[in-house]
């Protein structure tokens, strides 16, 4: 079922708005979105120990040429709307 609403401090808020950052370690206040967490690469490799992952697909971010790596190739950013560029 698709969430067609987030609120505020809930996994699904997260889920949608968090970003990663190069320039930090962990969690900070999302200040692109004024909205949830970025998180550093030491997050991403974390998890993916954690939880016995090879790789993270996230979307929801503008990428160039549609796509985009972070943390050593352990975490991928796909973005699949080709025509947003033109709407903004």
């Amino acid at each position: 079922m698709p969430v067609m609403e987030t609120f505020p401090d809930t996994l699904e808020q997260d889920l949608v708005w968090s970003d990663p950052k190069l320039d930090i370690r962990g969690f900070e206040p999302n200040k692109l979105r004024n909205v949830s967490v970025s998180f550093g690469e030491d997050v991403v490799h974390k998890t993916c120990r954690r939880l016995k992952l090879d790789l993270i697909i996230r979307a929801h971010q503008v990428m160039e040429n549609g796509y985009g790596f972070f943390a050593g190739r352990k975490l991928v950013t796909i973005f699949s709307a080709p025509l947003y560029a033109e709407l903004v």
